[in-house]
């Protein structure tokens, strides 16, 4: 490769880092961190938890941060963030089920099964959001169940959890959540 093919390049691969770069700046810095550590700081920075997508041994965690207006897609590899990169709005479920006034969620969770695998603190968020209120919380051997009651759907679901993580969600009895 001559010299002025390889100055070109360069200077391509530059500019497309410093693109991708500037759309996340405000979580640059979380690439290469444990996934653990990096969901808590995309959390203390608005961004909530959105859906993950598994690919082999990988995932894309999509985030949403209301006041930013702004979906992010975070590659995790080996444990670590990867990558993090700013995705259009509707990867992060944001349409018609939102209302403009006040940026909460107006529609149920597409599926609660969703939920599993979410960091506890996200789901409950997501929850909340989607119109639900939590009722009770159950201690169990294996983790805990709390129950949640969406009164416009009138819909209970329970939600168990164990070590900071959902590992299931799913409907109830009415009666279960009075």
């Amino acid at each position: 490769m001559n010299r002025v093919n390889l100055i070109t390049l360069t200077l391509l691969a530059s500019m497309t880092v410093s693109v991708q770069a500037s759309t996340t700046r405000d979580v640059d810095d979380l690439v290469d961190m444990r996934v653990s550590s990096g969901e808590r700081e995309l959390e203390d920075r608005g961004y909530r938890h959105h859906k993950t997508i598994d690919i082999k041994n990988d995932s894309i965690g999509y985030w949403w941060n209301s006041r930013r207006d702004q979906c992010i897609a975070v590659t995790e590899e080996h444990g670590r963030f990867k990558s993090i990169l700013e995705q259009p709005e509707v990867m992060c479920g944001r349409d018609d089920h939102y209302d403009d006034d006040d940026d909460r969620y107006r529609g149920d969770l597409d599926n609660i099964s969703e939920l599993k695998g979410m960091r506890t603190h996200s789901a409950e968020n997501a929850l909340e959001d989607a119109g639900y209120r939590h009722r009770k919380n159950l201690e169990v051997k294996n983790g805990d169940i709390d129950y949640w009651w969406n009164r416009h759907e009138h819909k209970c679901i329970a939600v168990n959890s164990k070590d900071g993580r959902v590992t299931l969600a799913m409907d109830q009895p009415d009666q279960m959540c009075d």
